[in-house]
């Protein structure tokens, strides 16, 4: 007869019962590297006004539990979600550089700008309110 090791079975069982719970990609298998600081604060930088049609550019500025900061943007490995209500962030981005869209209705009016930083067993938001004229 051959031994079955059920260890690794049930460490497999369940892994895959964690990503059905949690949804796909929000699952790790690997502990959070040691060498890279959990993530404590953010914040948006970038304009107050955008026009209309307009295209703003934003940063997020991440504060670390060790002190440390880093700013990203929307090609960052370091998985930066942006977001907005009315407008729109490009797909891909330049560097450390979130691109933001106004919306191309007529009119004054504010959106309100997100950002996810997810990065070593940690995530921080951060939100902004900016105008649009």
């Amino acid at each position: 007869m051959r031994k079955v090791n059920l260890g690794f079975y049930s460490r497999v069982g369940l892994a895959l019962v964690a990503m059905i719970i949690a949804g796909s990609g929000a699952v790790s298998a690997i502990a959070p590297n040691p060498n890279y600081p959990t993530p404590r604060t953010a914040q948006i930088q970038g304009p107050t006004q955008v026009v209309h049609n307009g295209v703003g550019l934003y940063q997020l500025y991440v504060t670390f539990v060790d002190g440390s900061s880093g700013v990203y943007g929307t090609n960052d490995y370091a998985q930066v979600q942006w977001s907005a209500v009315r407008g729109h962030f490009a797909t891909n981005g330049s560097g450390t550089i979130g691109t933001y869209f106004a919306p191309s209705t007529v009119g004054a009016g504010r959106d309100v700008l997100s950002a996810t930083f997810a990065g070593n067993g940690g995530y921080v938001s951060a939100t902004r309110t900016i105008g649009i004229n």
